[in-house]
Formats: structure tokens, C-alpha cells, sequence
């Protein structure tokens, strides 16, 4: 049961990646980060990473047989939506952070989670309950995130220019990341 703990964990921070990269470049995006932005992005996504492993240990194979959302074009689509935006948008002194919008925040937890699906189809095979290999998942990727958005206030602080660009570029290439894992 140890070594499924273990196993759980590095799986967890295996999926919290994504979440942490997101957190990080989202800091950098904006010239000010509101303690609500602090709160909210890494907490949706660590409970978006909870809930997808529960989907997919409960869906099993045939979620991916029936289900057209498992397809890959939809988070794609979402996270270079919003690295595109990011490329294009100036650093506004008064800017709120997008991610104090509840419908960005919905479509992040997804798009960054959905491969969490499935290792829930795989969660079963452990010799540890699937809700708590989900919590485990969801609070690993939470902290991440929490450390991702500190990380990104930082490296924004050490060279004070617009770091859109880069958060642009990271996402779009998360999002062509996922593409290439679902076909290759």
C-alpha cells in the first residue's frame, strides 16, 4: 500500500504540471495579482483535478468510446484561445486578472485536468481507494498551483517587463502538448 501511495503522488505531481505552468504564467500576466486570483486558480484547479481521475475511474474505457468531450480539440482549442489573447494583450496598469472570471477559471480546471480522465481509468488497480487517490491528486496539484502563481509574482518581479508573451507561449504550447500526446 506504500509503495501505491508513493506511486499516487508522483502521478499527482506528474499531472499537476500543467496547473503549475498555468498558475505561473498567469502571475506573470498581469501587474497586479489580487489575493482572489491567489485563492481561486489554484483551488479550481485542484478540484478539477480531483473530480476528473473520479470521472474516469467511474467511466472507465467506455468514456473514451462514447463521449465525443474526451477529444482532444476541446482543451486545445481553450488554452491556445487564451494564449493567443495574451500574445495580443497590453499589460494594463489597472488590469484585472482574467482569472477572476469564473467562466476562464471553468474552462482552465478543465482544459488543464482532462487528462487526469485518464488516470482515473487506472486508479482502481491500486491497492488504495480511488477517492482518496483523487484527493491526494487534487491537494498535490492545488499546493503546485499555489506555488506556480509565487513563483510567477516573483520571476515578474526580477525582470519587469511584459511577460504576456511568455505566458502566450507556454500555453499555446500546453495546448499543442496535448494534442501531440493524444496522437502520438
Amino acid at each position: 500500500m506504500f509503495n501505491d501511495l508513493i506511486t499516487i503522488f508522483f502521478i499527482a505531481l506528474g499531472l499537476s504540471v500543467d496547473a503549475f505552468i498555468l498558475s505561473a504564467t498567469s502571475s506573470m500576466s498581469v501587474k497586479y495579482v489580487r489575493i482572489k486570483s491567489l485563492i481561486h486558480l489554484p483551488i479550481v484547479l485542484g478540484i478539477f483535478h480531483m473530480l476528473m481521475p473520479i470521472i474516469g475511474s467511474f467511466a472507465g474505457s467506455l468514456l473514451i468510446k462514447s463521449l465525443p468531450l474526451f477529444n482532444p480539440w476541446i482543451p486545445f482549442l481553450a488554452l491556445f484561445a487564451i494564449g493567443i489573447k495574451f500574445l495580443f494583450e497590453k499589460i494594463d496598469s489597472k488590469k484585472i486578472s482574467p482569472f477572476e472570471n469564473a467562466k476562464v477559471l471553468l474552462v482552465l480546471g478543465f482544459a488543464t485536468s482532462v487528462d487526469a480522465i485518464v488516470v482515473g481509468f487506472s486508479l482502481n488497480s491500486f491497492e488504495i481507494n480511488y477517492i482518496i487517490s483523487a484527493v491526494i491528486i487534487g491537494i498535490v496539484t492545488t499546493i503546485m498551483a499555489f506555488f506556480g502563481m509565487f513563483l510567477g509574482i516573483r520571476i515578474k518581479k526580477m525582470f519587469k517587463f511584459n511577460l504576456n508573451i511568455i505566458a502566450g507561449i507556454v500555453l499555446i504550447l500546453i495546448s499543442v502538448k496535448i494534442l501531440f500526446m493524444y496522437y502520438y
